[in-house]
């Protein structure tokens, strides 16, 4: 992903080479990934935005009527519940293991109508803020509704 893509797509296209100029972002589990993989290739990525990320893919499976994902939905990518928990996958434990200068500048948008993520994106901004992460949230609420 951080290599091979990124070789292809500037082989193909004019896109500079900076890392100050290269972002990665995604929605959903899309969102999950530009979280794990801006991380895992910090020296390629300076920004990363995640909107309505699923930071914690097995609240989904526990959880099914949040996010419509059965029990064994994630299983096969992530193993066991602990498995997953102490893996490179978790990015809660990814995070606040990192060392604060390999971590790009973050943005993350959600809302407490995403029934499927709010509690993830919740989870990950205090495991953010316990480990002193800076972070761009935007957050929309019902109560910021008309």
């Amino acid at each position: 992903m951080g290599e091979e893509l990124i070789d292809r797509t500037r082989d193909m296209f004019r896109l500079s080479d900076k890392r100050e100029d290269t972002y990665i972002a995604g929605i959903s589990m899309g969102g999950y990934g530009a979280l794990l993989n801006g991380l895992r290739y910090h020296e390629v990525f300076s920004k990363v935005a995640a909107f309505s990320p699923a930071t914690n893919p097995y609240t989904l499976m526990e959880y099914p009527e949040r996010g419509g994902f059965g029990s064994n939905e994630f299983a096969n990518m992530f193993g066991s519940k602990d498995e997953f928990e102490n893996s490179e996958w978790n990015i809660n434990r990814s995070y606040s293991k990192a060392n604060k200068s390999d971590i790009p500048e973050l943005f993350i948008g959600c809302g407490d109508r995403d029934i499927a993520v709010d509690s993830q994106v919740k989870e990950f901004r205090s495991v953010l803020d316990a480990s002193k992460v800076p972070l761009q949230l935007l957050w929309n609420s019902r109560e910021s509704r008309l």
